[in-house]
């Protein structure tokens, strides 16, 4: 069963910043929030090969049936 992943972030709009130099700009944290959704798309992509490699299960054995 796979992971959903979160959306992609969306750029912010060029009006969005305010050219002052701010420590949390738009930009800024468009970035952080897009190196968050890479590594959430990396994580995926690594769960899913590894349960890609993994053996399938085997299915519970029956018990012996008794004889009548």
């Amino acid at each position: 069963m796979s992971t959903p992943l979160p959306p992609k972030p969306e750029p912010p709009n060029p009006q969005d910043c305010c050219d002052s130099g701010c420590t949390q700009c738009v930009y800024t944290i468009y970035d952080e929030e897009l190196q968050r959704w890479r590594d959430a798309v990396k994580q995926a992509a690594a769960a899913a090969a590894t349960a890609a490699a993994e053996p399938p299960s085997k299915p519970p054995s029956k018990p012996p049936s008794k004889p009548s």
